[in-house]
């Protein structure tokens, strides 16, 4: 039962960490979402191998002593997927709130599921609910997320946060009729 339970955990580690959403059981991590201390590590894990290698080596110099600026690219992807996290949690509960699950004749969403799914649907694949009890907009929203995906050079799929955030930063200098755009007071070439 020890090296089971070693085995399970050394496997959905590093299936958290690459983003990979495999998990050992058939209904995925359903089974431990009232486990604090698994969800928060598998959450950790992913959001770690999302947010890509250069980010973690610049927040791991910081965390050691170093001092110097966080380059635009960290920056832009610890704030885009915090955001996005954020985003994702709060739409996430709304949408299956206790108002609307009691439309739709199913089980509310609790914060912490909100929070795990917003984390896991971007770049992962876990679940802690079962999914084929989500409403349409939830399965939209979830899409949505998935295409986002994590942060290049990181370990999940998508077309990245970072050109997200490009995209919006380029909508809002062309409504604003800027000549150039500009995130995080560095402005991003044209090409």
């Amino acid at each position: 039962a020890t090296w089971d339970a070693l085995w399970f955990g050394i496997f959905h580690s590093i299936s958290a960490f690459c983003n990979a959403g495999f998990a050992l059981q058939p209904d995925s991590l359903e089974g431990f979402s009232a486990n604090p201390t698994i969800m928060s590590t598998i959450s950790i894990l992913i959001i770690m191998g999302g947010l890509g290698f250069i980010p973690l080596s610049v927040v791991a110099r910081r965390m050691i002593g170093q001092k110097g600026r966080l380059g635009t690219h960290t920056q832009v992807a610890l704030v885009g997927t915090l955001s996005l996290l954020v985003l994702g949690t709060v739409l996430f509960w709304l949408l299956e709130s206790p108002v609307s699950a009691v439309r739709a004749g199913s089980e509310s969403m609790s914060i912490g599921d909100a929070m795990f799914q917003s984390i896991t649907l971007r770049t992962a694949g876990f679940n802690s609910i079962p999914m084929d009890g989500l409403s349409e907009p939830s399965v939209l929203l979830s899409m949505a997320f998935m295409f986002v995906g994590g942060c290049p050079g990181g370990t999940a799929g998508g077309i990245k946060v970072t050109t997200v955030v490009i995209l919006i930063f380029s909508v809002r200098a062309l409504l604003r009729d800027e000549t150039h755009v500009e995130i995080m007071k560095r402005t991003v070439p044209e090409r």
